[in-house]
């Protein structure tokens, strides 16, 4: 953390210095999104956050440094033919479009200094698209188990009432800033986590913020619950009378609703807003989605038991479709057994923010070994059945299921559990653990499709103020060497180990610089967006090499925390893989999801190689 730190103060000064003035036109889509999302006056006040004003802004990278890096990246992943068009593409756009595209970035970027050049544009890019949220955007994040809290009733109630204790932290900004060692973080994101919501609308989707509830939403069998968790005060309730809420819900042993308006969520989004708009007629319609809409937050009460992380997958990170209300900020899943999760909407945040509540919440749950038997006995609950008239839905409904059950039943997953690498081994080697896992995965792409694919990893950027993310390449020269060696049987073991530390070094270097906003994708993808809105024709963003580069074939992250058993996402591409990964005291974890069958192979191609590169390690 010390050298972290001493890296980050250097890449500041270097940052400051790399912002100069610029001349030309702001584009019209920078003026029109830098007021579409900023944070309300008055909203990042308070001790939460007291370090806010002190964060450094994102820097906005030299044109010449990202277009060096992009020729780096994407020279692993091309022929030479191909690297050699894209050489040209580059080239052109150095001598053309780029320093326009640049300085008109720039220029935006210096025009709203309380954020950045990204910021909203990646808010737009959620936003705008639509495509459904369940499989392409909400990831889920499962939470250990807890064996004081086997029971359903039992599990949520206490989950409830920790995080609705962790909600008053963040209503009264009190809850203490979050740093990375000494280093603050960027607290924007807080007011999207708690009593909001994303509500669809015609080509571009808006979130909504709600202030004064005291009630969350709880969905059992495709009914909905308002269910009230706090007194009239903003005070928790008491823990007995939040037990029986849930308790009263789970008991009532309902058959699943006939009309489960849930599964709307889980349509295309111009399709949900029109179903929105047709339900938003009836007075009774406006009543509930509001009660949902402006809930503190989602509980999922599923009928139905997991046995094992893997078999948990499937239902924590969509379910049925029917009993899930996507479009919330967040919602906590509980089965039948008492596994748990966090599923979240992605547009308003990160990982970050929703990682800290999820430490906090486990720990405090966790800790309470006493829960189950203090709640035990009579006390009263007013959970309220939310009621719809689905008429004029009927037809969407339908479709939203069909779509859904389609999804779904193509996506398959395989999870791998392997103690040829763990923390403690890793350690012992001296080597970066997110290093081992990414380089892993590009093995196991090579042993099952002799391929190089591009591979996406995000680096967060919550060191800077407003910062989103950044993308790690994690495909390299040096990772292909090494792969390369890894198939080669000339090669030594000595050379393969002294390729797989050089490839290491340079996935820490990119990491690091990802996380200080000197990566390479977000500028291109702010230039393109630039030119999209001019209308303008560039050819680099057309090119070949560049598709490939930014087609994220391979989509992962890392889950690592002490709160979590794992975690997951679908894939992005039709014929790729959506991998979450965590390296664990024992074992190393991938859960690979896949679209087209191949999950399967692609996890026995991970253990093949996973056991590889352990042997290797261990003849160091």
């Amino acid at each position: 953390e010390e050298e972290l730190e001493h890296h980050f103060q250097s890449m500041l000064a270097a940052s400051r210095n790399g912002v100069k003035s610029a001349t030309g036109r702001v584009a019209r889509f920078a003026a029109g999104s830098r007021r579409s999302l900023m944070i309300p006056a008055g909203a990042l006040d308070g001790p939460m956050f007291r370090n806010q004003k002190k964060l450094p802004r994102l820097p906005l990278p030299y044109l010449e440094e990202t277009l060096e890096k992009f020729d780096w990246s994407v020279s692993a992943l091309l022929d030479e033919k191909q690297l050699a068009d894209t050489r040209k593409a580059i080239a052109e756009f150095k001598s053309n479009a780029g320093p326009e595209l640049h300085a008109q970035l720039l220029a935006y970027h210096n025009s709203v200094p309380e954020s950045n050049y990204l910021c909203d544009m990646w808010y737009n890019m959620y936003l705008e698209s639509r495509d459904p949220l369940p499989l392409n955007f909400n990831p889920f994040l499962q939470w250990h188990n807890d064996a004081s809290k086997t029971d359903q009733a039992v599990r949520a109630a206490s989950l409830i009432k920790e995080t609705a204790s962790f909600y008053t932290l963040v209503r009264d900004k009190a809850l203490a800033p979050d740093v990375y060692g000494s280093i603050p973080l960027d607290m924007s994101q807080y007011p999207w986590l708690f009593a909001s919501t994303r509500v669809p609308a015609k080509d571009k989707d808006r979130l909504q913020t709600f202030q004064g509830s005291k009630h969350i939403s709880v969905i059992r069998n495709g009914d909905i619950f308002s269910v009230d968790i706090l007194d009239e005060e903003g005070n928790v309730l008491p823990e007995k009378q939040i037990y029986a809420s849930i308790l009263g819900i789970i008991s009532a042993k309902t058959a699943p609703a006939a009309d489960n308006v849930g599964v709307l969520t889980a349509l295309e989004r111009n399709a949900w807003a029109s179903a929105r708009d047709k339900l938003l007629q009836n007075e009774t319609n406006r009543t509930s989605l509001h009660a949902i809409d402006s809930s503190i937050f989602t509980v999922c009460l599923d009928d139905s038991s997991i046995q094992d992380y893997s078999d948990g997958f499937f239902q924590l990170l969509a379910g049925d479709g029917r009993s899930r209300w996507f479009d919330k900020s967040f919602s906590i899943i509980i089965s039948k057994n008492g596994y748990a999760a966090v599923n979240f909407e992605h547009s308003w945040g990160d990982g970050v923010c929703v990682l800290r509540m999820c430490e906090d919440v486990w720990a405090a749950s966790a800790e309470d070994t006493g829960f189950a038997s203090r709640v035990q006995g009579t006390a009263s609950s007013s959970p309220t059945r939310l009621t719809f008239d689905t008429k004029s839905v009927k037809s969407e409904m339908g479709i939203a299921a069909k779509a859904f059950d389609t999804a779904i039943g193509k996506l398959k997953i395989r999870v791998v559990d392997d103690p040829s690498v763990s923390k403690s081994s890793l350690k012992k080697a001296k080597v970066s653990p997110d290093a081992i896992m990414q380089l892993t995965i590009q093995l196991a792409n090579k042993l099952l499709h002799d391929r190089t694919d591009s591979v996406y990893e995000s680096a967060s950027t919550a060191m800077f103020r407003r910062g989103r993310t950044e993308t790690v390449r994690p495909v390299t020269p040096d990772s292909q060497a090494w792969v390369s060696s890894m198939v080669d049987s000339n090669a030594s073991d000595s050379d393969r180990l002294s390729l797989l530390r050089e490839a290491a070094r340079t996935h820490s270097d990119l990491t690091f610089a990802g996380a200080m906003g000197k990566g390479v994708d977000r500028h291109l993808f702010a230039m393109k967006n630039f030119a999209a809105q001019a209308g303008k024709s560039v050819p680099l963003f057309t090119d070949p090499g560049y598709i490939k580069f930014t087609t994220n074939t391979i989509s992962t992250s890392t889950l690592n925390a002490k709160s979590l058993d794992g975690g997951g996402f679908g894939p992005v591409t039709a014929d790729g893989y959506g991998i979450g990964y965590g390296i664990q005291d024992r074992a190393a974890r991938f859960g690979v999801a896949s679209y087209n069958g191949t999950a399967g192979d692609f996890g026995s191609a991970i253990e093949q190689a996973i056991q590889k590169t352990g042997a290797l390690l261990a003849k160091r």
